[in-house]
């Protein structure tokens, strides 16, 4: 999904907009949730 999701016109458009303000390449993560807390506090949908 993320290589889909890297290569759309709009992610293109926008590192192309950036690139020379950037130092770098992205450093992309990918991160888990963790389960803490109220359930219900972090649904994004009903």
């Amino acid at each position: 999904a993320l290589q889909t999701h890297s290569a759309a016109p709009a992610v293109a458009a926008l590192f192309g907009t950036v690139g020379d303000h950037l130092d770098g390449a992205p450093d992309i993560k990918v991160l888990q949730p963790v389960v803490a807390g109220d359930p219900a506090k972090g649904q994004l949908r009903p």
